[in-house]
Order: C-alpha cells, then sequence, then structure tokens
C-alpha cells in the first residue's frame, strides 16, 4: 500500500500529463465555440470550450488523463458534425488554461 507521502509523487509521475499550452481550437477547423470559465466546488477556476450544435442535447465530454482541451479538436469536431450535439469538453486543474494542480482529489471536485 502506498503511503500518503509517496501518493503525490505517484500521480504526477503514472497519472496525470497535463500541458498547459492550449495549441488548437475549435475556430481553427471553422467550429463556433464558446471559452468558458466556471468554478470547481472548491472555487479553483476551470476553464472549458462549449461549441453548439444542432440538436437539443448536449454531451459534457471528459478528455483523459495527458495533454488538454486542444489536442482534443479532432474528436470534438467529429463529434459535433456526425452527432449534431452541443459540446462541452474542459480542462481539470493544471491542464490548459485551468487553475490548480492536477490530483485524483481534485478531479473529483
Amino acid at each position: 500500500m502506498l503511503t500518503k507521502l509517496l501518493w503525490p509523487y505517484v500521480e504526477k509521475r503514472f497519472i496525470f500529463f497535463p500541458t498547459r499550452e492550449v495549441e488548437y481550437t475549435p475556430g481553427q477547423l471553422g467550429l463556433a465555440y464558446e471559452d468558458v470559465y466556471f468554478n470547481a466546488s472548491d472555487g479553483v477556476r476551470l476553464n472549458g470550450w462549449f461549441v453548439p450544435g444542432r440538436t437539443g442535447a448536449t454531451w459534457l465530454c471528459f478528455h483523459g488523463n495527458g495533454g488538454n482541451i486542444g489536442h482534443r479538436v479532432d474528436e470534438i469536431a467529429l463529434l459535433h458534425h456526425n452527432l449534431g450535439v452541443n459540446l462541452l469538453i474542459f480542462d481539470y486543474r493544471g491542464y490548459g488554461r485551468s487553475a490548480g494542480s492536477a490530483s485524483e482529489r481534485g478531479t473529483y471536485m
């Protein structure tokens, strides 16, 4: 069992692989989108994109443990074009333009 002292090291080296710089946006593929900010339950400011679709359905997208939302632009475009749903994708704390540091506890908040 991992001790409480070792766990933060394990998280940073083996679980979370955040990238801060957002290199691509939906706009670069011709998609309309809104850059949105909201606060997690503990007040940490998170960033995401809302991509309006042509249906009444909205999908919440979780991008995984590496990179940031800028690395998911192709997937966003595919979902938008093929399904027509509204999309909300956001970066976890410590990823992209979201404040804070990546951690398991922070992900739950």
